[in-house]
């Protein structure tokens, strides 16, 4: 009778290691003990996730058999950068007014106007102006009022930046000349004439070498061609505002100067808030379309 019972005891233990043996094999452990759950990243090898690390996208091994998980590494990596793209775009209604070919004689015009109106622009300013060391005041009070100063050329001269490539070598100079002025030294750059057509590609791909960024616009006011008419500059202005976010190409002319006021007064009255480039909210905004500028 007890070697029966010995039997039988033994028999039932051999079963609890066999069955043991199985959910080990089924579900694993991890170094702490506990069960991990099998996941698999979408179009990636199927990997073991601990419920430590749920949520992340480091593999702790692999399985065969695992299922299919929509909080994959893979999704995870994809949704916080969809979400970093739009984090960087400007909500609501923004402009930009940007200026172009300064420093000048209008440049303290400029900002008197704008700290009126408790408004910051973005200012590209020509390498060939900043040598003038009578301007230099100007270029470090407009840094000093919160407007941002970025390059835009040394000689804006079309067949240097283009046809001969020293678009990207223009680009740096002006950079070291800002810096030498002000102690901030900018990433964006604006093209003389626009981008398009003479950014081609080789000089997108040494601008994007070089880390900077490139800017070019929404809106086009013409303010050039309305000599003694801010009117028209102005009509301009409203008749290309469409969007909720603009940048409005303007350049430092006395017929600009004088349409500024009411330029500043039509975005306030249309809901508008006023912006300034920061290096580190950039958003891409060129006619080739490039993402890396």
């Amino acid at each position: 009778m007890k070697n029966v019972q010995r039997w039988s005891k033994m028999s039932i233990a051999v079963m609890c290691i066999i069955v043991g043996t199985l959910v080990i094999g089924k579900w694993g452990f991890s170094d702490t003990g506990e069960a991990s759950q099998a996941v698999t990243p979408a179009g990636s090898s199927s990997t073991l996730v601990s419920p430590n690390t749920v949520g992340t996208s480091e593999p702790v091994g692999t399985s065969s058999g695992s299922t299919t998980s929509e909080s994959s590494g893979t999704s995870q990596a994809s949704k916080e950068t969809k979400q970093l793209k739009e984090m960087k775009q400007p909500e609501g209604k923004v402009v930009y007014l940007t200026f172009d070919d300064g420093p000048s004689r209008l440049t303290d015009e400029f900002l008197d106007t704008l700290k009126q109106h408790d408004v910051t622009a973005t200012f590209f300013m020509q390498g060939s102006n900043l040598n003038v060391a009578g301007y230099h005041d100007e270029v470090k009070r407009a840094v000093d009022e919160g407007h941002y100063v970025g390059p835009h050329s040394m000689t804006h001269n079309y067949k240097k930046l283009y046809n001969q490539n020293e678009f990207v070598s223009e680009m740096k100079d002006t950079i070291d000349i800002i810096h030498n002025i002000t102690g901030v030294k900018p990433k964006l750059v604006r093209a003389p004439y626009g981008s398009k057509p003479g950014l081609k590609d080789s000089l997108r791909n040494e601008l994007a070498e070089a880390e900077l960024k490139l800017w070019d616009w929404t809106i086009d006011s013409n303010d050039w061609k309305y000599t003694g008419n801010p009117g028209g500059i102005v009509n301009e202005v409203k008749t290309q505002t469409t969007e909720d976010v603009e940048i409005v190409l303007l350049h430092e002319k006395q017929q600009t100067l004088d349409a500024l006021p009411e330029i500043i007064d039509f975005y306030k009255n249309k809901g508008y808030s006023f912006a300034v480039y920061k290096d580190e909210e950039h958003f891409p905004l060129n006619f080739w379309k490039d993402e890396r500028l």
